[in-house]
């Protein structure tokens, strides 16, 4: 998980190694797990 800004900075970052490579980015609505939410 990143936040928007490490989002774009990674984005710039695999633009500048790879002009052909491809990045999924999808938004969450839940995160559940160690630093989120508790999963009961």
């Amino acid at each position: 998980m990143l936040s928007r800004r490490e989002a774009m900075q990674l984005r710039l970052f695999v633009c500048k190694l790879d002009l052909n490579s491809f990045m999924t980015i999808m938004n969450s609505s839940e995160n559940i797990g160690k630093g989120f939410r508790r999963l009961n």
